[in-house]
């Protein structure tokens, strides 16, 4: 999969969220009601396990499995370390927009916040607006 796709699709995703994918006051993949992070949204019923849950996908090699889990779920046999790189971007997106949400980050619309990330992320990886 693209740069670009990945990003499209978790921009998306993450543009119609209401809030972070939480449970337990902590960010997940899936939250067991249907919702799923920015990562979340690339791994497919087939390939999920609980066993993910509270591991980054760039976590050395604990995030191993998330790394497995995600490949299998785009039907490749491993990440390229620039994917590596974008999911763990924009899994940083959504751990800070849950973090301002829990912390009561009152002073800005927290949707603005990610927006601004999300525009700071597609700069850094030097991918196209979303049309």
């Amino acid at each position: 999969m693209k740069l670009q796709d990945i990003f499209n699709k978790a921009s998306e995703h993450l543009s119609a969220m209401d809030g972070p994918c939480m449970r337990n006051r902590s960010c997940v993949y899936r939250d067991g009601k249907g919702g799923m992070c920015a990562v979340g949204v690339f791994i497919t019923d087939e390939h999920y396990t609980s066993e993910i849950e509270s591991i980054g996908i760039a976590d050395g090699n604990r995030g191993d499995l998330v790394r497995d889990v995600v490949a299998r779920s785009l039907g490749l046999k491993a990440l390229t370390g620039k994917q590596v790189s974008l999911f763990s971007a924009l899994q940083d997106i959504h751990d800070d927009w849950d973090c301002n949400v829990r912390y009561g980050a009152e002073s800005e619309d927290h949707s603005e916040v990610m927006h601004r990330n999300l525009e700071n992320v597609r700069n850094r990886f030097d991918l196209e607006c979303l049309s």
